[in-house]
């Protein structure tokens, strides 16, 4: 967090992009990169933060080999989740974003042509057993097979809307999801209420108050109209 104080200038990089906030008065902030000025109006204490949050939109992520699973079987392990940066100018309990920075570009397509949804698309970066090192968000994932045959899954979609964020000491880490799958294109993802014992000391950075799991029934398009896109 930096401080900003009046009458004076704070130079800022933010992923490259360098800042420059000047406060002419106790009431206006003039924000400055490269040709580009904005005014903005904020009194009292004013300071800069940065803060993680998820896409705007589901995420797509592909598996790249597949899962295979047994009849009545499961397998657990740590995803990656990528997240947004946010740079914020804020005065106690407000606060205007100033900028964004978008790691992930590409986009995939999901469900069918004329009512599916545009996904971020990532390939799946995963680990057994321990966490693993990252700027981004950790899912407690696990998958389940409880039918009779065996199954395989390529791809799934999370909803950020069901999950929440916690920063622990080694790391940042979502609530727990349970993907149960019912076919090779249908599955059901239950999205818990906390988040992973292995991550340490977490406390909430985005709280949806999940009293209960939610459920959501997720098809492929059998069509394979699940489609990455600019790829």
């Amino acid at each position: 967090m930096e401080n900003i104080e009046i009458d004076a200038a704070l130079k800022f990089d933010f992923f490259g992009k360098e800042y420059i906030f000047e406060r002419l008065n106790p009431f206006t902030v003039k924000i400055t990169t490269g040709a580009s000025h904005t005014i903005a109006g904020l009194s009292g204490s004013l300071s800069l933060e940065m803060k993680k949050d998820f896409y705007d939109r589901s995420y797509l992520i592909k598996f790249k080999d597949g899962i295979q699973l047994s009849q009545k079987s499961q397998i657990k392990f740590f995803l990656k989740l990528p997240l947004v940066t946010k740079l914020f100018l804020k005065s106690n309990e407000k606060s205007i974003e100033v900028d964004r920075h978008v790691e992930y570009r590409r986009n995939a397509w999901h469900g069918e042509v004329h009512r599916g949804v545009l996904c971020v698309y990532a390939d799946a970066e995963i680990k057994f057993d321990l966490p693993f090192e990252t700027q981004d968000a950790l899912v407690p994932l696990r998958i389940l097979n409880k039918g009779d045959v065996t199954r395989e899954i390529k791809k799934i979609v999370i909803d950020p809307e069901n999950l929440s964020l916690f920063k622990g000491d080694n790391g940042l880490f979502t609530n727990k999801v349970y993907i149960y799958v019912l076919s090779s294109d249908e599955f059901n993802i239950e999205y818990g209420t906390k988040t992973t014992t292995k991550a340490i000391n977490p406390h909430p950075l985005i709280d949806r108050k999940m009293s209960v799991t939610r459920t959501v029934l997720t098809r492929f398009d059998r069509y394979g109209i699940a489609r990455e896109l600019g790829l």
